[in-house]
């Protein structure tokens, strides 16, 4: 019998996620179909990723309302790392590319790679005005 748990974020932006699965070079799909335990197949549309590295059956994300949600059958769940940890370090990721991708469409670019020590990110951001002195 499946257990499914529904796992909050406050992930928004389906590309910045992609980004983020990236960075921890998660194998992922968008909008895939799949049998997830013993149930029928499943149809993940609407924006959703399946992921289907991490344990023994799919896991994914799923849009509600505004925000995705983490689906996870707890019983098949087998990686030496617990769920809650495999969603912080996607946050942080996605938090990353977030801010990094909403500050480029502010004008601002990325000085230089972010650098993390002791779990922390520092991203170091600069933008340039031109300013034409030449009358």
């Amino acid at each position: 019998m499946s257990h499914f748990s529904n796992l909050s974020t406050q992930i928004e932006n389906i590309n910045y996620l992609q980004k983020a699965l990236e960075n921890l070079q998660v194998v992922h799909k968008k909008k895939a179909t799949i049998n997830i335990g013993n149930t029928h197949p499943s149809d993940f549309s609407n924006g959703n990723l399946v992921i289907t590295d991490v344990c023994e059956i799919p896991i994914s994300f799923q849009c509600k309302k505004d925000k995705y949600v983490l689906v996870v059958d707890n019983q098949f769940w087998k990686p030496s790392f617990s769920v809650e940890l495999f969603l912080e370090k996607i946050t942080q990721q996605y938090a990353r590319e977030t801010i990094i991708g909403e500050s480029e469409k502010s004008g601002y670019t990325l000085s230089r790679p972010v650098q993390t020590t002791n779990e922390s990110t520092v991203i170091n951001l600069q933008k340039w005005k031109l300013v034409n002195d030449f009358v």
